[in-house]
């Protein structure tokens, strides 16, 4: 592709059921994605064009039509640009041998389904319409003490139970009874009222995700404090005046910006503020 070519925003999808994937999509905004049509073996006019797009390129076809599209696939895996192989099969233990029919190896981003559950592929395909793989869940099972996710974006996450408060305060017995959210968006787990998303699962296995976040945490605390501080300036008090806190409590609220509704009611007071009002004078100051 010409160094000043547009990358293609869509998503291309080479198949042999249109009407599946059609139904995979159902009420996607169809100018997103576009349809390739695998038909018979060797190159066809389909292919062709599935292998010279310049968009996302996913193939998602039954694991027997395997050999019709494995010169496509394989071209796309050594150009870097394939970014899912969806295989539709009822006999998931025989891929291994039905990979190896088609002269195709098993690949990272291999997502193999019963045709009559089309929630995970339906997931991952929408999510890259969206642009949100990264940010959303294709898939959660429980093995031994830990929770394995798989992103749309085909990353694996594998965080123990015993790494995160909301996990750990599942009982053992409701702990594989994890959920998916339609869209992906959260885990959830019923009767644990429990929720969570990729960034709480990424904030405990992550070092990066970690700092990052925590000093976006600080930098949110310290504005929130810095308003504390300026309205309390701006209503002529001293921290001595707020009843029910210590000076020191006063400090470090304003210094930190975390606090409990108890502590927030006692600012309001001595404003002479309601709380609701007062908080959003906060937030006022906070984003200006």
């Amino acid at each position: 592709m010409p160094a000043h070519a547009t990358r293609d925003p869509r998503v291309h999808i080479l198949t042999d059921d249109p009407s599946y994937v059609k139904r995979l999509l159902a009420g996607a905004e169809p100018s997103r994605w576009v349809l390739h049509t695998a038909t018979g073996s060797g190159k066809t006019e389909a292919t062709q064009r599935f292998a010279e797009a310049s968009g996302h390129l996913f193939v998602v076809v039954a694991a027997a039509s395997l050999p019709d599209v494995a010169d496509t696939v394989s071209g796309a895996v050594d150009r870097h640009r394939l970014r899912g192989l969806l295989l539709r099969d009822e006999e998931p233990s025989w891929m291994p041998q039905l990979l190896n029919r088609a002269g195709l190896r098993t690949l990272r981003n291999t997502l193999i389904h019963a045709r009559d559950r089309v929630d995970v592929p339906h997931r991952v395909l929408s999510a890259w319409l969206l642009g949100a793989q990264n940010d959303l869940v294709a898939d959660a099972r429980v093995v031994d003490d830990a929770l394995l996710v798989l992103t749309c974006a085909f990353e694996t996450i594998e965080v123990p139970f015993e790494a995160h408060p909301a996990l750990r305060s599942l009982s053992p017995t409701s702990r594989s009874e994890v959920e998916v959210g339609a869209d992906g968006a959260f885990l959830s787990w019923e009767g644990g009222d429990v929720e969570l998303g990729l960034d709480a699962l990424r904030y405990v296995t992550d070092p990066d995700v970690r700092a990052r976040v925590d000093r976006q945490r600080d930098a949110a605390g310290a504005r929130y404090g810095r308003a504390i501080r300026e309205l309390r300036d701006a209503s002529g008090l001293r921290q001595v005046d707020v009843d029910g806190l210590s000076t020191r409590q006063v400090r470090r609220i304003e210094k930190e910006g975390t606090t409990s509704p108890d502590a927030l009611s006692a600012l309001a007071e001595a404003h002479g503020m309601p709380i609701d009002g007062y908080l959003s004078e906060l937030a006022r100051r906070a984003t200006a």
